[in-house]
């Protein structure tokens, strides 16, 4: 690993060993305070390490990070990364941000009187968010705080139908049957995702017609163990369409096609897919709810919806926001040999954009809630 990586995994290690000496010791305030420190130069060097990037690119910097930690260090297992980050988040919510989650807490009687309190400690409450997360630490908090909220609001507003903005993840690719297109071996394939002229690229997969997008040395079938390509979405609804093309790569040539998926408007209709609309026929109707609109739960969540048809194309919804395509690959370069794609869109509409270096889902983080919620107050 590199010097980012190494300080990565100390970082860690002594946010660790500093949660761990408060447990066994109790709760006491020197032990929390070895904590806040611990955390605070955690924070620091994630927003750090990141700089101005933009969502997708700070996961994939967090991702990146993670993997050159494997065989050197424990922390190159995203799992025991989002435990560690959920301890020391209960560890903030229950006790360093107890004021202000007693302020939201509290009862309609009370709650005025629990806001002036907190307003008039307000300076206390800036020293404890600089404490605990460092000075840049603490606005980026506030920054992702407040997009969550922003995002929970728009999502009520849309009353059930597809949220305007998201995160659009792709994962579990995988390519079947393409064309040879190399004159001695099998075809060198990739595949390039385009929303609103935006580009996003898996990498190339050497001498394979039959490829899957895995993490190098992984074999099992774990989520983490795929690559992803992910798509920060803003107006969804205007543009809707979703492009899939894989080529094949040439080294002292133009790229060959190997084809690409057309459901209607050359690619795929998110709305269509993530609503149970698509060229596919649904095995059930979706439930309205009172106003005449799908329900969200049925939209997004209900594994039990499936457009499948027996052949292809197939789009079927797995539950939490995951629905599996699988499509037939069409135009210049597909070949005659049934040449298909498939993978797994997720559209998060909670406001994580899956960095691992943060706790995930963003919308079931306490502590971040405290944070927004008592800047919003």
């Amino acid at each position: 690993p590199g010097s980012e990586a190494r300080t990565l995994a100390l970082r860690l290690d002594d946010l660790a060993l500093s949660l761990e000496r408060l447990e066994s010791g109790g709760l006491n305030e020197a032990d929390a305070q070895r904590v806040d420190r611990a955390s605070a130069e955690y924070e620091e060097f994630r927003v750090g390490s990141t700089g101005d990037e933009g969502p997708e690119d700070t996961a994939k910097k967090g991702a990146a990070l993670l993997r050159s930690l494997r065989g050197t260090s424990r922390w190159y297992d995203v799992n025991q990364v989002q435990q560690l980050i959920r301890k020391r988040n209960e560890y903030l919510a229950q006790y360093r941000f107890r004021a202000a989650h007693d302020m939201l807490d509290a009862d309609a009687r009370s709650k005025t009187e629990a806001a002036k309190q907190f307003l008039a400690n307000h300076e206390d409450w800036e020293d404890t968010l600089k404490q605990t997360l460092g000075p840049h630490g603490m606005q980026d908090w506030r920054f992702r705080a407040a997009r969550v909220i922003h995002q929970q609001e728009a999502n009520e507003a849309a009353r059930g139908g597809i949220p305007d903005s998201g995160a659009l993840i792709i994962r579990r690719i995988k390519a079947h049957h393409l064309r040879k297109a190399d004159m001695w071996d099998d075809s060198d394939p990739y595949v390039v995702f385009n929303h609103r002229g935006r580009e996003q690229m898996t990498p190339v997969v050497w001498n394979q017609n039959s490829p899957e997008w895995r993490v190098p040395g992984r074999t099992d079938d774990k989520d983490d163990a795929w690559q992803e390509v992910s798509f920060d979405i803003n107006g969804l609804q205007q543009d809707p369409i979703l492009r899939v093309f894989v080529k094949d790569y040439d080294r002292f040539s133009k790229d060959d096609n190997l084809g690409n998926v057309d459901e209607g408007f050359g690619g795929i209709n998110l709305i269509d897919v993530f609503t149970g609309r698509s060229s596919s026929s649904m095995s059930r109707p979706a439930p309205k709810d009172a106003n005449g609109a799908p329900e969200a739960k049925t939209l997004l969540e209900d594994a039990s919806m499936s457009m499948s048809t027996g052949g292809l194309p197939r789009v079927e919804a797995r539950g939490k926001g995951t629905v599996h395509c699988h499509f037939f690959l069409k135009g210049d370069g597909a070949g005659g040999g049934g040449a298909s794609i498939e993978f797994e869109l997720i559209y998060d509409t909670t406001g994580s954009h899956g960095d691992p270096l943060v706790l995930l889902p963003e919308a079931e983080d306490k502590a971040l809630h405290i944070v927004g919620e008592a800047d919003h107050a």
